[in-house]
């Protein structure tokens, strides 16, 4: 902060306290004449007392969850977000795939498969292993589907004409089935 100075080249009254009144330092209690204006002198003597008291100052546990599993953590590294390296390229792989077969983040991709609450947008069974279904063309998601209900898609080639015709088949065959 510039010293601000009177008409006459004086202090005002304020800076001139601030600045020349005798301090005490944090780290060895020797009183000091003034603030020398940079930020490490504000409650210290000398820059060898502010970094010798730096290293005493415990380090703050950050808690945080881990992306990839969940698992809640507390560590001093500030540069750490993944519990361990497998569970870091285990997340990443995750996000790449997602990216490159469906063309959206994984966060989007979390957000529609919490909002299928874990049931399948065709048969209505809970599963924990859905996946997300695709137009194979526009790359239009549709749904979260169990595997057997998106396998089954897929071997109809999403064709709507063929899945009809399945239909079809299988309601002609029914009505033979009761009358036999």
């Amino acid at each position: 902060m510039p010293k601000v100075h009177l008409p006459d080249g004086r202090l005002t009254r304020r800076l001139q306290k601030r600045c020349l009144a005798p301090r005490t330092c944090v780290a060895c209690g020797k009183t000091y004449g003034h603030n020398h204006g940079g930020k490490n002198y504000r409650t210290y003597c000398s820059r060898r007392c502010y970094e010798r008291e730096a290293y005493r100052r415990p380090f703050p546990i950050r808690v945080f969850c881990c992306p990839g599993c969940g698992t809640r953590l507390e560590t001093i590294d500030r540069r750490r977000t993944f519990c361990s390296r497998a569970c870091r390229g285990k997340y990443w792989r995750k996000r790449m795939q997602v990216r490159q077969v469906y063309g959206i983040s994984l966060e989007r991709y979390n957000e529609i498969m919490r909002a299928a609450e874990g049931k399948c947008a065709i048969c209505g069974r809970i599963s924990d292993r859905l996946t997300l279904d695709h137009c194979h063309d526009s790359l239009h998601i549709r749904g979260a589907l169990c595997t057997q209900c998106n396998t089954g898609l897929g071997m109809f080639r999403d064709n709507v004409a063929f899945l009809l015709s399945a239909v079809d088949y299988l309601e002609a065959n029914r009505k033979v089935a009761r009358l036999a």
